[in-house]
């Protein structure tokens, strides 16, 4: 076994790597509608009880995002 051994990197192990000056907080990213990913994708052929999948599912993203669903 080659390096340091384990007795004498203890004290290393909680250190950063990076320096703290180049740890930085990144900015929040905008707020997102919660079905967005479903807007992105291609519409798909599926229908569920003859409605779009995609009109299906969008509600459940907005339930599971704890937000109201919009009123159409």
């Amino acid at each position: 076994m080659t390096g340091v051994p384990a007795e004498e990197s203890l004290a290393d192990f909680w250190s950063p790597g990076l320096s703290q000056a180049r740890l930085r907080a990144l900015p929040p990213s905008p707020a997102a509608p919660p079905d967005l990913l479903l807007r992105l994708a291609s519409p798909p052929a599926v229908e569920v009880r003859g409605k779009p999948l995609l009109d299906v599912l969008a509600p459940v993203y907005t339930q599971l995002a704890g937000s109201e669903p919009a009123e159409d």
